[in-house]
């Protein structure tokens, strides 16, 4: 189906049900043509990196790694607000 942008205006609705369908539906506006087509839904499964992305850690043993956590220095304000 190829449509000028007027034509495709004044048949909004049966030529998005065209492309749900299937059908190749041209557009063609000041000498550019477009193509409409559906877009896909991702599954779960292939959203899961924009989701939740992984996390890179370094390798090696566990232990060895600092933590950028002050424990101490947390405990000291909160305790100076309780107080």
């Amino acid at each position: 189906m190829k449509l000028t942008a007027t034509s495709f205006r004044s048949q909004l609705f049966p030529t998005l049900d065209a492309a749900a369908q299937g059908g190749d539906v041209l557009i063609t506006h000041k000498g550019r043509t477009f193509r409409m087509i559906e877009e896909k839904a991702k599954s779960r499964l292939e959203r899961i990196d924009e989701v939740a992305p992984l996390i890179s850690l370094p390798s090696g043993d566990s232990g060895s790694m600092e933590s950028p956590w002050d424990e101490s220095a947390w405990l000291e304000k909160w305790d100076a607000r309780l107080r």
